[in-house]
């Protein structure tokens, strides 16, 4: 993800060749930024438009899109970690989208 266009737009940095956050950075984006109520909220609620803007800009007649979770196991009190039922630990829980091509969208 640290290579992710996106990632780059929201860092600002567009030199391709170095990442574009470091892996601190990176686990706070996931754990504070993305785990925010409204973002959970917007991630689960992807409009097919935004999917065919996607489409649109890319030569490819199909598209697949892969949404997976991760789970990191944290010990201690961090913030923006939980009690996950599932994996029976504390941890942070992202959301990934990955296209055909193994990039994180």
């Amino acid at each position: 993800m640290s290579k992710d266009l996106v990632m780059r737009a929201i860092t600002g940095k567009k030199n391709v060749k170095k990442n574009a956050a470091s892996t601190n950075t990176m686990g706070r984006f996931e754990t504070e930024m993305l785990a925010m109520r409204d973002n959970l909220g917007a991630l689960s609620e992807i409009k097919g438009s935004w999917v065919q803007r996607a489409i649109d800009k890319t030569s490819y007649r199909r598209i697949i899109l892969d949404m997976d979770s991760s789970e990191s196991q944290v010990f201690g009190e961090q913030e923006g970690s939980a009690y996950n039922v599932h994996f029976r630990c504390t941890c942070f829980h992202p959301l990934f989208c990955f296209n055909q091509f193994g990039d994180c969208e």
